[in-house]
């Protein structure tokens, strides 16, 4: 029995990143996966928002997370890095976070109350 994650986050961009996004997720493309992933198609605010949500097996999360580790390290023209959060749950008390943040994944537990969501 395979062990499922419940994968959900955002990162905030320049929108002058959106196409290299889009290039970072089709480099990288899974035929089931990669339908978690959300890049709004016009510009409608001043922060890009790229949200991923997704069951996903365990052993791709990393998959999703190399993608996010990818897009963090992108700079927009303020010397910016984007930012981000994730929240990993699942089956078998499995909790993690992803803060992003100064061109990095950091991971921990996440916060108190959002380990249960998702189970």
């Amino acid at each position: 029995m395979a062990l499922y994650v419940s994968v959900r986050g955002w990162l905030e961009l320049a929108h002058e990143h959106r196409d290299a996004v889009r290039e970072v997720l089709d480099e990288h493309e899974h035929d089931l996966y990669s339908a978690g992933w959300h890049v709004p198609e016009r510009w409608f605010n001043s922060t890009l928002y790229v949200t991923y949500g997704g069951n996903v097996r365990a052993d791709w999360v990393d998959w999703v997370r190399a993608h996010v580790a990818e897009i963090a390290k992108f700079v927009d023209e303020h010397g910016d890095h984007p930012v981000g959060f994730f929240v990993l749950t699942g089956e078998m008390d499995y909790g993690r976070a992803w803060l992003v943040r100064d061109g990095e994944v950091h991971e921990g537990a996440p916060p108190e109350g959002l380990r249960a969501i998702g189970r």
